[in-house]
């Protein structure tokens, strides 16, 4: 799996096959690699990272792409 971004996506029409959103990154790392597995996913894009340093609390969006 190769990370990508948005724009590559849409010069080479890929299409969004999933999407992961989850606070707690060791969460988002293990279901990458449950997801490297499935041959229709090739590509993933980080979509966004907010960390709030007053609380520690964040929220982490994964986007899957496939050809």
């Amino acid at each position: 799996m190769k990370q990508i971004n948005k724009s590559y996506a849409e010069i080479n029409n890929l299409k969004r096959i999933g999407k992961i959103t989850d606070n707690d990154m060791s969460k988002i790392i293990i279901m990458m690699e449950r997801l490297k597995e499935n041959k229709k996913i090739n590509y993933y894009i980080v979509d966004m990272i907010i960390f709030n340093q007053e609380t520690h609390e964040g929220k982490i969006e994964v986007s899957f792409w496939g050809d």
